[in-house]
């Protein structure tokens, strides 16, 4: 029992802990809020490493031999970096999939208005910047031996894709503004278009009742001259009979 608080109260095995615990509570869990705000889900990867890193602590409090109480806190540490990985992952591609979602909910918006077209210009560069600088670290991942070797690639990525939804989110109520306003005037285009078709559904209205009536007066100015020649004929014949 003495062997088993002795490895429980090692301070240098305690540190190693708070900094796990400072880990999770400082960044891991604060993206799992962001992410469940923004994809409405809770990450399995994440959810997996994290059940690791707490089986580890646990068999380092309980165990009674301090070499593998250590093993167990290095364990430990390798899974609560592996979830900070995931975690930038998942964030890169939340924060992606906001951009382009922005980009098609504001699509009919001139955003070059946004602070003089400095937004446009610094969003769309660093979202550009942020795509290479993910694409790198999934390179980085792909050739390390071990993928705590792209942590920091991916950490760069985060941070850069992060920079592009502050700034959407720090313009968005001039974003939206605009928006109401390009509404606004499309609607009362609209009001103006839908007056003057309705202004030429009229006007060829009245031309096709003008050319109903001016069919009506040929046909009745044709018949007018049908009986004309008619009668003119039966005076001819009656002249002829008169005279027999």
């Amino acid at each position: 029992m003495d062997e088993v608080t002795k490895v429980y109260e090692d301070k240098a095995l305690q540190r190693e802990l708070e900094e796990i615990y400072s880990q999770y509570h400082n960044s891991i869990k604060i993206f799992i809020g962001q992410l469940e705000v923004l994809q409405n889900k809770f990450p399995v990867e994440i959810l997996n490493e994290i059940r690791a890193v707490f089986s580890h602590i646990a068999k380092a409090y309980v165990c009674e031999n301090g070499k593998v109480a250590w093993e167990n806190v290095n364990k430990a540490k390798g899974h609560i970096k592996r979830a900070q990985l995931d975690a930038y992952k998942y964030m890169c591609y939340a924060f992606s999939k906001y951009y382009v979602e922005f980009r098609e909910l504001y699509k009919n918006v001139d955003l070059s208005y946004v602070n003089n077209g400095d937004f446009i210009n610094e969003l769309s560069k660093t979202y550009a910047s942020a795509i290479v600088k993910a694409e790198n670290a999934r390179m980085v991942e792909a050739k390390a031996n071990d993928v705590i070797e792209s942590y920091e690639k991916y950490e760069d990525a985060y941070n850069e894709y992060a920079t592009v939804y502050k700034l959407i989110i720090t313009n968005l109520p001039i974003t939206e503004k605009l928006q109401q306003k390009e509404k606004l005037e499309k609607e009362e285009f609209d009001k103006k278009i839908a007056i003057l078709k309705k202004g030429n559904e009229d006007l060829l209205k009245q031309f096709s009742n003008l050319q109903d009536e001016n069919n009506k007066e040929k046909k009745k100015n044709t018949i007018l001259t049908y009986v004309s020649i008619g009668l003119g004929i039966l005076s001819v014949i009656l002249g002829i009979v008169a005279f027999i």
